[in-house]
């Protein structure tokens, strides 16, 4: 849409702890500013059964569907070697220990949830009832909140380009500096890196 400022988009290694506190810091800020902010995550549950793109049924394997998905152009031991993907209670639960969103409330968006409460999970978070979605993939396309100003993409080495800049539109719909967050387990050297770098 016209008129939108730029989304400023940042890289953030994970393993960076000062970076991520810093960077929880700064949504924290802007949540107490009336903002919103999205985290997305790959997977649904921590265990090994299930993926959840906007499209899919969330009961394939992980790392096939995914990989299928979203092919990188890496070979199968390339895909061995990296850690597995981050999930929705996993991050939910982390999040909610931190100390910048003490007295914050958290909301979960997967495509296991059904339409009534999707939509009440979207209206909670337009009004600012909770503050911060954790989802996966289903915010991709559809949704449009005008308060979203940040959004937290987990295992962003994993996703596309295309997708990466999908998710990344979701925020800066209302006219306020908007940030995207990439975070990252790439190594520095690896073509998921340099394909972040882009």
């Amino acid at each position: 849409p016209g008129g939108r400022k730029p989304i400023r988009t940042f890289v953030v290694p994970e393993d960076n702890a000062s970076l991520m506190g810093e960077m929880f810091a700064l949504i924290r800020k802007r949540i107490d500013a009336g903002e919103r902010a999205y985290v997305v995550c790959p997977r649904i549950d921590a265990d090994a059964k299930d993926t959840d793109d906007a499209g899919g049924s969330g009961d394939a394997e992980v790392g096939s569907a995914f990989d299928a998905t979203y092919d990188l152009g890496e070979d199968d031991e390339q895909r061995a070697q990296r850690p597995p993907l981050h999930s929705v209670a996993e991050i939910v639960e982390r999040l909610q220990s931190l100390p910048q969103f003490k007295g914050i409330r958290f909301a979960t968006l997967t495509g296991r949830d059904d339409d009534t409460t999707k939509s009440q999970v979207m209206a909670d978070f337009e009004s600012g009832i909770t503050p911060i979605l954790v989802a996966t993939t289903v915010i991709e396309v559809g949704v449009d909140v005008a308060k979203a100003s940040c959004i937290v993409i987990f295992d962003a080495d994993r996703y596309g380009l295309s997708q990466l800049h999908q998710l990344r539109g979701r925020v800066g719909r209302g006219g306020t500096d908007s940030g995207a967050f990439l975070i990252s387990r790439a190594p520095a050297d690896s073509d998921a890196a340099r394909r972040l770098d882009v």
